[in-house]
């Protein structure tokens, strides 16, 4: 189960590669975001994560290089992915719930939980910024992040329970972590906390299933082309 939700276990997680590059401090703003919001939803990539950061502590003891000291001036134990990893993420999750500010909803629907590492990383006031409806659909997005030197764009996007976002194809790589409700497409079921890679060349049109909307991070390169009269207003538009 999730630590966060009490919900199932994510299924679709970031290659390994990625969580080692995150690891190393090698990924994007945009793609540390979206691995941050799948770390918090999935144990399983947590504990990997958490093996693959501490040769770096190693190393740093073999030169000599004492743990850093907490507030009180004492030494930072070290981390054990299967305890003491669960009761922090616990105890911070606790600690930003009780200092959100009660103003920083979307007007239009309740906001989605988010991960407590998650939260220190996204811009104040998230959900007070501008959102844009994608054209002739109900979905809406706003900006997280855009960095112009990797040419990467992070939207949240919201759509409603049993809705299609339009057809698109990605010109780049994309990932999209689900931090609310499912969505189908032709890879599958994706839930709470899945994280979806697509490829260059992509072609889909996620479903969102029944019963709740769904709240996603998207993280994409290169931008993406709409099909159809969608695509014919977004090539007039540009």
């Amino acid at each position: 189960m999730s630590q966060l939700t009490g919900n199932p276990e994510p299924r679709h997680h970031p290659p390994e590669e990625m969580l080692v590059q995150h690891a190393a401090g090698q990924l994007d703003t945009a793609r540390r975001i979206t691995i941050e919001a799948h770390l918090g939803f999935c144990p399983r990539c947590r504990t990997a994560f958490a093996r693959w950061s501490q040769p770096g502590e190693a190393l740093l003891s073999a030169f000599g290089t004492a743990p850093s000291a907490g507030p009180g001036g004492t030494a930072t134990a070290e981390l054990d992915p299967a305890g003491e990893l669960g009761d922090s993420w616990s105890r911070l999750e606790a600690g930003i719930d009780a200092l959100e500010e009660e103003d920083d909803r979307p007007t239009f629907a309740p906001p989605p939980p988010l991960p407590p590492g998650l939260r220190g990383m996204l811009p104040a006031r998230l959900y007070q910024r501008r959102w844009r409806r994608i054209p002739f659909s109900t979905a809406r997005f706003t900006i997280v992040e855009h960095d112009q030197e990797s040419s990467t764009t992070l939207l949240m996007v919201h759509i409603g329970p049993d809705r299609l976002f339009p057809r698109h194809e990605h010109l780049g790589y994309e990932d999209v972590v689900v931090l609310e409700g499912a969505f189908r497409d032709q890879k599958g079921l994706f839930g709470q906390g899945d994280f979806q890679l697509n490829e260059p060349g992509t072609m889909h049109r996620p479903e969102v299933q029944p019963g709740a909307p769904c709240w996603i991070l998207s993280r994409y390169d290169k931008g993406v082309r709409f099909t159809g009269f969608r695509g014919w207003a977004q090539r007039f538009g540009s």
